[in-house]
């Protein structure tokens, strides 16, 4: 009897064993389960599909696909907020990961980097809508977490980003001063608080920090007196160098009020050569034309340098005109006396630059129906393009040209 109790005792607790070996296989799927419910009822939807499904139509090869998803977006509205939230928050799951690498489908793994840009993405479509995503980015911004599209989102959904877009361009992280830096020459209104702030940023250390600087003070355009001086300095800093290019096209940008910045662009001119002296040469005669004229940069001293046998001299000449605006018609006849050089890069520039002049080049049509014939297709492709440019009709009236 003894000895039957206690075999009726070991099934018993055998049994209980096996119902709460049960309920503890069966309670987390339970879990999951109730979770997917109450997470597809929550997730706000339109045309009966959820905005996961719009989400990740967002980076479709298609272009209808794309389209139809943003115009989802747009419609569900500032509902799709919250859940726009919590795709920001998203964190890897090593789980997952695993899964997805052991065994493939049906376990796929996508990364939660690629959530947070469909997020992102959808609330620069809701722009000031999505607002109530500010505290969530502007904590992305701080931690330094996808910096550029995190300052692109801030700026659509913020009416009023400036001072805190100020406040990241001291960030310890370069990447979100850079994402700051580039950005701020498309905001406004500027003081003088957010001008000295780039300013002191043209000596960051970071090189794309400066660069962001040089391009933004040049497209804002205020404070000159305190931008061209600064600008024109960093000229001639060659152990910081600000990315030369940015800095040229703001002096441009300018005008005449960064006449200041002249000797240093005359001493820049004697030190480069080749297409960066060109460009120089171009930003001086925005700035002050009588200056160039003076200096051996006016117009017959460009064709003198087109017709010159030094190759770089020439190829200085034809970026200074390319990168000019309103060039003089007695440019085009030298044009086309370049379209025969031996250099490639110089046959091609010459034809882009009498494109440029549209129907004012007639006169080139015959020159650059040879250029069709270049044995560069570069050079050929340009070609076709200019003339396109200059006469839309020309190529099917001259049915000798293929």
């Amino acid at each position: 009897d003894t000895k039957n109790h206690r075999t009726m005792r070991v099934e018993a607790l055998y049994k209980r064993l096996r119902f709460f070996h049960f309920v503890w296989l069966i309670l987390p799927l339970l879990v999951l389960g109730a979770g997917a419910f109450i997470w597809t009822k929550i997730t706000p939807s339109y045309q009966g599909k959820r905005l996961d499904y719009w989400l990740s139509n967002l980076d479709s090869s298609k272009k209808d696909d794309r389209r139809e998803a943003k115009e989802a977006i747009k419609k569900i509205g500032a509902k799709a907020v919250p859940f726009l939230g919590g795709e920001l928050h998203r964190r890897d799951s090593k789980l997952n990961q695993w899964l997805a690498n052991e065994f493939g489908t049906p376990f796929e793994f996508t990364p939660s980097e690629d959530y947070k840009k469909r997020a992102l993405l959808a609330l620069d479509i809701l722009g000031p809508e999505g607002r109530k995503a500010l505290p969530d980015l502007k904590k992305m911004l701080r931690r330094g977490e996808l910096p550029s599209s995190v300052v692109n989102t801030i700026v659509h959904v913020d009416p009023e980003p400036m001072d805190f877009l100020i406040e990241m361009m001291s960030h310890t992280n370069s990447k979100v001063r850079s994402a700051v830096s580039w950005k701020l020459g498309q905001l406004q209104p500027h003081d003088e608080k957010s001008i000295k702030m780039l300013i002191s940023a043209l000596a960051d250390p970071e090189l794309d920090v400066r660069s962001g600087s040089a391009n933004s003070l040049g497209k804002i355009g205020l404070f000159f007196f305190l931008v061209v001086p600064a600008l024109a300095a960093s000229l001639d800093d060659t152990n910081r160098m600000v990315e030369i290019n940015n800095v040229l096209d703001s002096l441009r940008r300018y005008g005449a009020k960064a006449q200041m910045a002249v000797p240093k662009l005359l001493n820049l001119i004697e030190k480069r050569e080749g297409g960066l002296k060109g460009e120089v040469i171009s930003v001086l005669r925005a700035i002050d034309l009588d200056a160039a004229n003076r200096e051996g940069f006016g117009t017959p001293d460009l064709v003198r340098m087109l017709n010159s046998s030094d190759e770089l001299s020439k190829f200085a000449a034809l970026v200074a005109i390319w990168q000019s605006r309103d060039n003089p018609p007695e440019f085009i006849s030298p044009l086309m006396d370049v379209l025969s050089d031996s250099n490639d890069d110089i046959r091609r520039l010459a034809i882009i630059i009498l494109g440029d002049y549209e129907e004012s080049a007639k006169e080139a049509l015959t020159a650059l129906a040879r250029a069709l014939e270049d044995p560069s297709v570069n050079v050929r492709y340009m070609a076709t393009s200019a003339i396109r440019k200059i006469d839309s009709t020309w190529l099917t009236t001259n049915s000798r040209i293929k």
